[in-house]
């Protein structure tokens, strides 16, 4: 964890802005998710943003849109695990909702921001997964909380192989598994 001197302000005011990206598609793929506050346990309060990247539809963004805070409210009740496992559980649950829907054409990437007010200090909590990008940007520095799953990633790339995935024109071809990389900061 890292500490960021800074006089730390939520998401909810401020505005937000999504766009479909036209002319390559011509409906909106994306989902979003904004809970603040989302749920108090043990005077922690978490809040939630959550950025869903739908991919060959948008069907696989709207699922997880819908059922993402149930699943990260499930979770963070967990007390015997560390965050981080908290964060792979939702995204591998998400995951396999999706198959037990029977949402198997359509896909999407994920990137869930959890704010944890603890003691008057908040600890921002990211996770991604696929290729979604998270920053935080302040004042006097930019603080990259994410790093995107690409195939042009040497380590993503090896890791695609490793697990028995083929790398064809930079795409995975076939599944793979969700790999989540999870950062956490104070403020």
């Amino acid at each position: 964890m890292s500490e960021i001197p800074s006089n730390p302000v939520t998401v909810s005011q401020y505005s937000y802005y999504s766009d479909k990206n036209y002319p390559k598609r011509r409906t909106m793929e994306d989902a979003h998710v904004i809970c603040d506050p989302l749920i108090e346990i043990e005077g922690h309060i978490y809040s939630l943003y959550a950025i869903f990247d739908g991919h060959r539809g948008r069907t696989a963004a709207q699922h997880c849109a819908k059922i993402v805070k149930d699943k990260i409210k499930e979770v963070l009740q967990r007390k015997d695990e560390e965050f981080k496992e908290m964060m792979q559980d939702a995204m591998y649950e998400m995951d396999m909702s999706l198959k037990e829907n029977g949402i198997e054409y359509s896909g999407c990437c994920g990137l869930l921001c959890i704010i944890e007010i603890k003691e008057k200090k908040r600890i921002i909590h990211m996770a991604n997964c696929g290729d979604s990008c998270g920053i935080i940007i302040g004042t006097n520095d930019i603080i990259s909380m994410s790093e995107e799953h690409k195939t042009t990633n040497e380590d993503e790339s090896k890791r695609i192989k490793e697990s028995g995935g083929m790398i064809i024109n930079g795409r995975v071809s076939g599944d793979v598994a969700n790999y989540t990389r999870i950062r956490s900061i104070i403020i």
